[in-house]
């Protein structure tokens, strides 16, 4: 129950502005709490403002339109900022002339409080309208605005609250992330039972939560699991996220249905055996690299982590070419040094600082743990993968050899220059002397002229006979033609080669 007066105020007020040419600018309401108030009796038409001790609220009014042309309606936001107070009475004046009061409503006792118990609504935000009607009042007011177009929903405003919110996750979270094993699925032993875990996970910048482990049958494989939120509510209620687990053999992703939007991530894949291939993408606060060692964590290809071995801390990086859990790199059955499935990748290796496919001398007749020998072996693809992404062109079959280069000189790559013109990467080239000559002295000198030539791996006289010189000892050109004491021969072999030292050549993998 409510009473509403256009007071003679109000009257004598829109005369003046007619008379005036100016517009209606009622543009403020006045809240307050009057005691003893009796809404049951009509309002006095010469009632102004009440007192200043009973006056609890004043507001520049926020939107004024119109409803016809002989009606107006006017209304204020009150939101959180402004404080709790209880009214039952209502005027509407103009800011700059406080004597012309154009409306007053008198009404039941409202309270502005976090429980607004009256007005049946919980929240300390309160939207208050006054509907004053006369003749003219849209033409007199200079209002064109139809109040339909924008009569105040807040619900506008909060979906653009909550849009902010998420943009915001998705801005730390990108499209889907998961903490720790939330939505993580595992099967179940000898059944066609799969659980997806309950925890938590951030899908499309929305935070959703599973509380509830979910039990899927699926029979028909390979299969994918999929993970659905959305964000509803009603006006009158509170907004939250929903999610859904789905399954689907085809592709699912982001789309809208019935006005509703749904953010769609792949969680899981069934393989043709029954496997489960964990599809999740962990939070940022779990990818983050370089941590000790998890094993609730999923790992990545080149994720890294730490333990500690031998009291010194190890940087292992992860190898193996599907995300993998509780595989420790502390055993070494999960390293390449302990592996021996030659049908997938080990799971751990020291981190490698992107020297993948790099070749390096080794002072070792084995190699490091992140690296083969080049004795040309046939490596299975299957194992060294990232060798096969970075040298394609040496697989053959399911292997990939990266060559033999054992007892052998390593020489730059001609590419072109014409210093060893011909050459194809890779090749190999067998040992060769230059061309050359030997001019040999002659020299004179009793008893007579001698010359010299090259027997075997000594100079010797060869005037009148063959002349093999004693061991030790080396035929020098002079005038007596004698022996000269001096070194045997000299370093000789099958081939040509300089000085050299003999080195292991190892390749990081």
């Amino acid at each position: 129950m409510a009473q509403a007066v256009i007071p003679f105020s109000f009257e004598s007020y829109l005369q003046k502005k007619l008379a005036a040419g100016e517009a209606v600018t009622l543009n403020k309401i006045v809240l307050a709490n009057i005691p003893d108030l009796d809404i049951s009796q009509p309002i006095p038409r010469n009632t102004g403002l009440p007192k200043s001790q009973y006056i609890v609220h004043e507001q520049v009014v926020d939107q004024v339109g119109k409803v016809n042309t002989n009606a107006l309606a006017y209304s204020i936001v009150m939101d959180t900022q402004v404080g709790d107070f209880t009214f039952n009475a209502m005027y509407l004046i103009d800011k700059d002339d406080r004597a012309s009061v154009g409306m007053i409503v008198w009404k039941l006792p409202e309270d502005k409080t976090a429980t607004n118990a009256q007005a049946g609504t919980t929240g300390n935000s309160l939207v208050k309208s006054m509907l004053m009607e006369y003749d003219g009042a849209a033409q007199a007011a200079a209002i064109t605005v139809d109040a339909a177009t924008w009569q105040i929903d807040y619900s506008a405003r909060l979906i653009g609250m909550d849009e902010d919110l998420r943009k915001q996750a998705l801005d730390i979270y990108g499209h889907d992330a998961f903490i720790d094993d939330g939505f993580s699925v595992s099967k179940a032993i000898n059944t066609d039972e799969y659980h997806v875990h309950v925890g938590l996970g951030y899908i499309g910048g929305l935070r959703a939560e599973l509380s509830q482990q979910q039990v899927l049958t699926i029979a028909n494989k390979p299969m994918s699991i999929y993970a659905v939120v959305s964000r509803q509510g009603s006006v009158l209620g509170a907004w939250q996220n929903t999610v859904a687990i789905r399954t689907s053999e085809t592709p699912l992703s982001d789309h809208k249905s019935d006005g509703v939007q749904y953010y769609v991530t792949k969680i899981a894949e069934i393989n043709s055996d029954g496997s489960v291939l964990d599809m999740r993408t962990p939070s940022p606060a779990n990818a983050a690299q370089g941590l000790p060692y998890n094993p609730n964590r999923v790992y990545f290809p080149y994720d890294t982590c730490t333990t500690i071995v031998n009291g010194k801390r190890m940087v292992w990086e992860c190898y193996h070419n599907q995300p993998i859990k509780n595989k420790t790199p502390d055993d070494p059955k999960h390293r390449h040094d302990g592996w021996t499935d030659n049908s997938k990748p080990f799971y751990w290796i020291p981190k490698m600082g992107g020297r993948i496919g790099m070749p390096f001398y080794w002072l070792s007749e084995d190699a490091p743990e992140e690296a083969v020998m080049e004795i040309g072996a046939d490596l299975p693809v299957a194992v060294y993968w990232r060798l096969a992404e970075c040298y394609p062109h040496l697989v053959k079959s399911d292997v990939i050899n990266t060559g033999d280069v054992r007892g052998e000189f390593i020489r730059v790559w001609d590419g072109g220059r014409g210093v060893d013109s011909g050459r194809v990467l890779g090749s190999h080239k067998m040992d060769t002397v230059q061309y050359h000559n030997h001019h040999l002295p002659t020299g004179s000198g009793s008893p007579g002229n001698l010359s010299w030539g090259v027997r075997d791996e000594y100079w010797q006289n060869t005037a009148d006979k063959n002349y093999g010189p004693q061991a030790g000892s080396i035929a020098v050109t002079g005038a007596s033609g004698s022996n000269a004491n001096g070194e045997a021969g000299g370093n000789y072999g099958k081939e040509t080669a300089p000085r050299n030292i003999a080195r292991a050549m190892a390749l990081y993998i």
